[in-house]
């Protein structure tokens, strides 16, 4: 159900997100969180201490390089049950190194090719 679903992005906000928020106004925006009938869109350094059944985080560069990190724990803690990882993995081997790299390849990472 879309209540228990999440994409948090780790560098920009989502379209989505940017839109509800201009259609809500920030309080609105955070009561959403709540609704039952939609995903929740967010950003990983608004999102600590809050979670989802299931988390898709969007890795699309980090907004503050020194942190991220930390942004990439809190995003991929957020998830109770399922966690989707979507981003390039050259990017993650260049900023986390080629031991996580490979864990996430090994037991995380869904690798998928498109022409």
């Amino acid at each position: 159900p879309a209540e228990r679903l999440m994409l948090l992005s780790t560098n920009h906000r989502h379209p989505e997100q940017i839109n509800r928020i201009e259609q809500r106004d920030r309080y609105g925006y955070w009561e959403s969180y709540h609704d039952s009938e939609e995903v929740f869109y967010s950003h990983v350094s608004t999102f600590k201490g809050l979670e989802r059944s299931a988390v898709v985080v969007a890795i699309d560069g980090w907004k503050d390089p020194e942190t991220a990190r930390e942004a990439l724990y809190v995003a991929i803690t957020r998830a109770r049950d399922a966690l989707v990882l979507v981003g390039d993995i050259a990017d993650i081997r260049i900023k986390f190194g080629n031991d996580f790299a490979d864990y996430l390849e090994e037991r995380v990472w869904e690798v998928t090719f498109e022409n």
